[in-house]
């Protein structure tokens, strides 16, 4: 399989590249405020000039308690579901525990031109300010964006 890079447009590449990095920004805000975050989505439209941030209300949830990463996770990807036709690329963001301490965030994301990835970002909480001390990025089977 050809590596995203060298088939998808300059377009694309750029779109990719933004959703991941605002992601990763909005991420590290919230690890370097408060140690860990909930998961959250973020959406380019099919213009490309709006960009959001996709959060869960945690009021649709039954009880008292904030609810699982899961249950947040899955609610962020039935909003993605729900709003395809109008957007362009998609990202979610979740905090998942890495090995020898590191807290990583997992950024999935997927185009509506078929490349989808899924990215590790590992973080040493203990050193400030945050920089990425590990990553890895893998090219996975679009799953939002396909032809149905």
């Amino acid at each position: 399989m050809a590596d995203w890079r060298e088939t998808a447009s300059p377009q694309t590449a750029d779109d990719i590249e933004f959703v991941i990095g605002a992601a990763l920004s909005e991420a590290e805000r919230w690890l370097a405020e408060h140690g860990e975050f909930y998961p959250f989505g973020y959406v380019l439209t099919k213009t490309g000039e709006d960009a959001e941030i996709v959060m869960v209300d945690p009021s649709v949830f039954d009880g008292d308690q904030m609810p699982e990463a899961e249950a947040i996770a899955d609610q962020i990807v039935a909003q993605f579901v729900d709003r395809r036709a109008d957007l362009r690329a998609v990202a979610a963001a979740s905090n998942v525990v890495g090995p020898e301490g590191l807290e990583v965030v997992r950024v999935s994301m997927e185009h509506a031109d078929g490349v989808a990835l899924d990215c590790f970002f590992g973080y040493d909480l203990a050193k400030q300010p945050l920089e990425v001390v590990d990553r890895q990025i893998n090219e996975v089977a679009p799953q939002l964006f396909v032809a149905g």
